[in-house]
């Protein structure tokens, strides 16, 4: 009864989130990277051509992050950010990179808030943008949460990372002789949840939202996935 009852469909996706920390009385150095994949083909059966699983992505999403500080006080340190976010089959279409200094508040091992008032942004549209590639100086704000919870006798483990960027003003581009805006506020909200049934492996959610004018794609972008993860 199915508008299709031929078809068959193949889907794979991937989620990854990794960070490696060096922490000592008076340094930190805290580096993070975050990758999401997902591919998705359905074959009708009815002689129509369909691309490669491969070739069918739905979800490609890359975040890399380097923070590194000096204490000048056990919560509270001076810091330096970069920070890089694209995809990997659209490399730098759109892309953001981002440098900065300011300070971070470190209240516990598991949470990391970033307040970085003077920071440089470099935006890349991509093809078919509005405008070319530009760049601002604004505010550079993100959060770290990352957490291991027993329950049961079972790992319950969070990764959680908002990141943001305020401009201080938006810079403007030539397109066509007239000078065009481009509004560089931009928000990212990833999130991965697990839960261990046995020996490190499970079952998790990973979820996010995006918001990025710049971007081709000016809407609100979401994900979400359910699937098997295991935690080393």
């Amino acid at each position: 009864a199915a508008p299709n009852p031929t078809s068959s469909s193949t889907a794979l996706g991937v989620g990854l989130a990794a960070f490696a920390n060096k922490m000592s009385d008076k340094t930190m150095f805290r580096n993070k990277g975050l990758l999401n994949l997902a591919w998705q083909k359905v074959d009708l059966n009815n002689g129509t051509e369909v691309k490669d699983l491969f070739d069918s992505g739905t979800l490609d999403l890359l975040n890399l992050s380097s923070l590194y500080g000096y204490r000048i006080h056990p919560q509270f340190a001076i810091t330096a950010l970069g920070e890089f976010n694209s995809s990997i089959s659209n490399f730098l279409e759109p892309a953001t990179a981002d440098i900065g200094v300011g300070g971070t508040w470190t209240p516990n091992t598991n949470l990391t808030v970033v307040v970085h008032p003077l920071n440089y942004r470099f935006a890349w549209a991509g093809l078919g943008a509005p405008v070319d590639a530009t760049s601002a100086v604004g505010a550079k704000l993100r959060a770290d949460y990352n957490n291991k919870y027993n329950i049961a006798g079972k790992d319950f483990g969070i990764s959680s990372t908002l990141t943001s960027f305020l401009p201080y003003s938006n810079p403007t581009s030539l397109v066509n002789g007239v000078d065009v805006e481009s509004d560089l506020f931009e928000y990212t909200w990833l999130n991965t949840i697990s839960f261990e049934v046995w020996n490190g492996i499970g079952v998790g959610v990973g979820f996010g939202l995006r918001g990025a004018d710049f971007e081709i794609q000016d809407e609100v972008q979401s994900y979400y996935n359910l699937g098997l993860t295991y935690t080393l």
